[in-house]
């Protein structure tokens, strides 16, 4: 489950739009997944799901490549697997 996004989007002008969110994943993170990346279940309590903001990612990446680092192995799969 992805329980931060973060993207940027760098149009063909050079002007940039940025895309940040938390989620609520609807399932307990593990404390040893909080130790990884440092959110716990307190600081995504009253995020919304990503379901509830699929429609606006859908829209901020739509006609978009794809780029980052190790990006294709995991980001993209894992975006992949929310949608």
């Amino acid at each position: 489950k992805i329980v931060e996004l973060f993207m940027i989007k760098v149009n063909p002008d050079g002007s940039r739009k940025d895309l940040y969110q938390r989620f609520n994943p609807e399932i307990l993170i593990p404390a040893e997944v909080t130790a990884i990346h440092g959110i716990s279940n307190e600081d995504v309590a009253n995020e919304p799901t990503f379901k509830e903001k699929a429609h606006d990612i859908f829209n901020f990446i739509n006609q978009c490549d794809f780029a980052g680092f190790n990006s294709n192995k995991f980001d993209f799969p894992m975006l992949v697997e929310e949608f």
